[in-house]
């Protein structure tokens, strides 16, 4: 008896442990995202241009789409104030969704985006982190569009 208990314990933890939390959070990021699209004046047509292969992304009309995301990365904590990604907290970040296609897919797509933002600093570690996880990852691009609006 004593060992049917713990499993259920063991179940109950583990299935609080992996609630879904994207009701309770994404509007959380979404006022963060609003806040700082207001605050850059970001233009959602210029930043889909910005994700094109082969886009020079020093022009200035760029500046806001690049400091955007990092303006939401420090509001939520997970880049220092100096401008530099806390990978623990951004790992952590994804987790504490908890739902398992993203933290899956987050997984599979950081290993290959890590470097991309290497010595850059602010928006420009931002925009070099975000057009690595555009270009490798669809369930991105299909969760950034239903915002954004998608030309794919």
């Amino acid at each position: 008896m004593k060992s049917l208990l713990l499993v259920v314990l063991a179940a109950v933890v583990a299935a609080v442990a992996a609630e879904d939390n994207r009701d309770k959070l994404i509007p959380e990021y979404m006022a963060a995202a609003m806040d700082c699209v207001k605050d850059y004046e970001m233009d959602f047509t210029v930043c889909k241009e910005m994700m094109k292969d082969g886009t020079d992304l020093n022009q200035e009309k760029f500046t806001p789409c690049k400091c955007v995301p990092a303006c939401v990365a420090k509001k939520r904590k997970l880049m220092s104030e100096d401008g530099e990604y806390d990978v623990d907290a951004f790992t952590k970040a994804v987790h504490e969704f908890g739902y398992d296609p993203w933290s899956d897919e987050y997984k599979r797509v950081f290993p290959t985006c890590k470097d991309s933002y290497k010595g850059k600093k602010n928006c420009e570690a931002a925009a070099a982190l975000a057009v690595c996880a555009w270009k490798n990852s669809k369930m991105m691009r299909d969760i950034v569009g239903q915002y954004m609006g998608s030309d794919e």
